[in-house]
């Protein structure tokens, strides 16, 4: 976590926001303390490259008590299909949401990837 804490300081100095996903409330702490702008909380009903250990529903709740007291983005990933995930996850603390492959059957992306 070292080398994490180095490059958010690297990244600080160009003024970018530094972003990181976790998979659980320790590694959200290590985030945390490297000094991150936001949070993405995945949850282990995510498709793709998995990284979450609990269910976004058990595990967004706690990273939001976590950050409560700092300026941390919260953005909720894993299993969220329609409007009704998205509801929740705001309800839980989320301040948004991420969708990937839930977007791989949409027409439309395969447009934009073919364009550029």
């Amino acid at each position: 976590m070292r080398a994490v804490a180095l490059y958010c300081v690297a990244i600080a100095t160009v003024r970018n926001r530094r972003w990181c996903e976790v998979g659980s409330l320790e590694e959200a702490e290590k985030a945390v303390s490297a000094g991150v702008d936001a949070i993405i909380v995945q949850g282990h009903e995510a498709g793709g490259h998995v990284i979450g250990q609990d269910g976004l529903i058990n595990l967004l709740p706690r990273v939001v008590d976590l950050v409560a007291d700092r300026n941390v983005i919260i953005i909720a990933a894993g299993g969220i299909v329609d409007g009704r995930g998205y509801v929740a996850a705001l309800s839980l603390g989320a301040h948004g949401i991420c969708l990937g492959t839930r977007l791989v059957l949409c027409y439309f992306l395969w447009k934009v990837l073919i364009f550029f």
